[in-house]
């Protein structure tokens, strides 16, 4: 098969403790309801129907997931079939004990959020009265580590509040011992957030500079560029010419709360619904005409920096953990 479908990215809820007005959940693309039910038993059919063409990892999103129960069961089940799996969460909710209760269950990775050093700022950010937020995140890491977990961290989204604590940021992460970085722009997504807060061209020029002297006299860390959803970056990966293919639809899509599949989860593209009767996912992925136009396109273009505002097609930078 020349596009086996690798990874499936599973929102198990709406839920969430923090109130970002930056997130996509309070955006007005059209998706499922926050009171529609996760079903576990259909979530099992369609992972071991995927399995069968080519499935290695299935990431588990939310909201947050882990207020979720089904979660911890979801985890149990995936590495039952030997699937790696990975956890986006905020951070906030990871205590020692919970974490505990994830490695029981049994996962490969996570991925946490981290907005700012500042407590006012992150309270503004996520509409919630947190203290001491740094800390917090420090403590959930460090034990994370010891756990041997891979640690995948997101400055994401990246403010230009952010631009003078950038450094310090990478600085923190770093001994930390985290794994990989991800950074990217302020999607045109959140209903609330600031237009100020969108960085420029030169504001990403200047990132990419800092990520590039950081690396180099702290190069055990991967440092990981996400360009999307702003042209500013297009010239930057261009010009540097090291593309990395984003690969929406193209090895793995997005299974929302309600059911519906599509090729990320941001993405309007709306391919099936597996609560649907005769849903399979098998023939979806092999027979989706959108889908293989999609596929069409990432084989004629997929050298090029240009992309479109849903990440169909998009690229990435990556500063290699050496």
């Amino acid at each position: 098969m020349d596009f086996p479908l690798k990874k499936i990215k599973i929102e198990t809820t709406r839920k969430c403790n923090l109130d970002c007005i930056y997130c996509f959940n309070d955006s007005n693309l059209k998706r499922e309801a926050p009171d529609e039910k996760f079903s576990l038993e259909t979530i099992k059919k369609v992972i071991r129907d995927a399995k069968e063409i080519g499935l290695e990892t299935v990431m588990i999103t939310g909201g947050e997931p882990t207020l979720e129960l089904d979660t911890f069961k979801l985890l149990k089940f995936c590495k039952e079939l030997n699937l790696k799996t990975e956890i986006y969460s905020n951070g906030i909710s990871l205590t020692p004990p919970l974490i505990d209760k994830l490695c029981d269950a049994g996962f490969d990775k996570i991925r946490i959020t981290f907005l700012t050093q500042d407590d006012n700022k992150f309270q503004r950010l996520t509409r919630s009265k947190i203290q001491d937020y740094k800390n917090l995140i420090k403590r959930n890491i460090t034990y994370l580590k010891n756990k041997k977990i891979y640690v995948r961290v997101g400055i994401t989204p990246i403010l230009k509040s952010s631009l003078n604590e950038f450094r310090r940021m990478l600085g923190f992460l770093d001994k930390l011992n985290v794994d990989e970085v991800t950074i990217a722009p302020l999607r045109r997504l959140g209903l609330e957030i600031e237009k100020t807060e969108f960085i420029s061209k030169d504001n990403a020029i200047f990132l990419y500079e800092e990520a590039r002297k950081f690396h180099k006299s702290n190069p055990k860390m991967m440092i990981r560029f996400v360009a999307c959803w702003d042209e500013s970056w297009k010239d930057i990966i261009k010009e540097k010419e090291l593309l990395w293919p984003f690969q929406c639809g193209i090895s793995w899509l997005f299974i929302g709360i309600g059911g519906d599949v599509r090729p990320g989860a941001t993405n309007p593209a709306l391919l099936g619904n597996i609560y649907q009767k005769g849903f399979d996912i098998k023939k979806m992925w092999q027979q989706n005409k959108f889908l293989e136009e999609e596929r069409k396109l990432y084989l004629k273009c997929k050298k090029c920096g240009y992309r479109n505002d849903y990440c169909l097609i998009h690229s990435n930078h990556t500063i290699k953990k050496s």
